[in-house]
């Protein structure tokens, strides 16, 4: 079910071509000794709903703001976004300027009015060379025939613009389609699947590691060359070595999707860092989660974890091994 789900969310993933994960550089190898059974630690984790959540919040507290400065007619002077938010800004703003389901369009030797369900009309003058420009009260707008594209320019506060462009039948606009709302959430979604594994068992040796990781399959790396080492898998490329005293599995799947695992020991010998990183070309920014395990011991009895996007962290009680 669970690789069904993966492959779906893949599907999903698939769109808009934007950049990827920038080539790697290595630093020279520094092998540290993670040997051993690990446990992930959900308290010293990340909690990937809360992550989503802070952020659809603080772009809804964001939204408010702006949405209230331009009913004012004022600038927006507040922080700026980052970049990964103002992606899903954007997103859920370009969400609510195409909810519009139904259109009429009105088309004149010298107009063309759009009629829009539930927003305004995009009228242009089209009896003048483009563009049409006219002055409205959120900014500037710009019209007019582009070969056989109707376009409307539309330039707000602060920089942000909107460009519609109409035809019909084969003629489409070129331009690169934004992400949505929904592809981050299939992002993170992704992300907690790979990042599902509570349990991790290290075996390394001089020229070898291998992460053994529960109800998934192993990360084998050869180490006894300078990185990265190059395996061609069912599933992709796979790149792998130390980086200092990181050892790095870069995983790249087709249509420009890639999978970036970083793992490390923490100052404190008891402590694991694995880090992992997703890339999709239709978001611009990766969804990324730390997650930290403990030593443990598997003979020992104890509870189990598990954490998901709908029902947060569940503990369960387990019996000892016989």
């Amino acid at each position: 079910m669970k690789n069904y789900l993966f492959f779906a969310l893949v599907g999903l993933l698939i769109g808009c071509q934007a950049d990827g994960p920038k080539p790697a550089r290595y630093a020279p190898a520094d092998p540290i000794d993670m040997t051993g059974n690990w446990e992930v630690d959900y308290a010293r984790s990340d909690n990937i709903q809360r992550r989503f959540n802070t952020i659809i919040r603080q772009l809804q507290q964001e939204a408010e703001r702006r949405a209230r400065a331009a009913e004012r007619g004022q600038t927006y002077s507040g922080t700026p976004m980052s970049s990964g938010r103002e992606l899903l800004a954007l997103a859920e703003m370009a969400e609510i300027i195409t909810a519009p389901e139904l259109l009429e369009v009105i088309q004149t030797d010298n107009t063309v009015r759009v009629k829009r369900e539930n927003s305004f009309a995009l009228i242009c003058v089209t009896d003048r060379p483009p563009p049409t420009v006219t002055q409205t009260p959120f900014g500037e707008e710009r019209c007019g025939w582009d070969g056989h594209q109707l376009f409307f320019d539309i330039t707000l506060p602060d920089g942000l613009s909107i460009r519609h462009r109409i035809t019909r039948s084969a003629q489409t606009y070129s331009g690169t389609p934004m992400s949505s709302g929904r592809e981050l959430l299939a992002l993170a979604e992704m992300a907690e699947i790979i990042t599902a594994p509570e349990l991790l068992e290290v075996i390394q040796t001089d020229n070898t590691v291998r992460v053994k990781r529960e109800n998934s399959f192993a990360l084998i790396c050869v180490t006894d060359r300078p990185p990265p080492t190059v395996t061609q898998t069912p599933f992709g490329e796979e790149r792998c070595g130390w980086d200092c005293h990181q050892l790095f599995f870069d995983i790249t799947l087709p249509d420009g999707l890639s999978i970036r695992h970083r793992m490390t020991r923490s100052a404190l010998a008891d402590s694991l860092v694995l880090q992992t990183a997703v890339y999709s070309p239709s978001v611009r920014e990766p969804f990324i989660v730390n997650r930290v395990y403990s030593r443990f011991d598997p003979a020992k009895a104890g509870y189990r974890c598990t954490q998901t996007l709908s029902k947060g962290t569940v503990c369960t009680t387990e019996k000892p091994a016989g």
